[in-house]
């Protein structure tokens, strides 16, 4: 994932990123490697944020 990415993962202008990565495996003596997919979010649950301006937001804590 890049930062811009995240950037664009924080601003709620994507909704997740895909991140490709292999999985190694053994299997009866034999290393088996999986191509997978993760698919990553930002989910910030813990309060709210608020945006001061295009390029800054701020979080709070709920009941604020």
């Amino acid at each position: 994932m890049t930062n811009k990415q995240r950037i664009s993962l924080v601003k709620d202008v994507i909704n997740h990123v895909d991140v490709n990565y292999d999985l190694f495996d053994i299997k009866n003596c034999e290393i088996i490697t999986k191509r997978m997919v993760k698919q990553w979010a930002f989910k910030f649950d813990k309060g709210m944020i608020r945006k001061i301006s295009k390029n800054e937001v701020d979080t709070l804590p709920y009941g604020y």
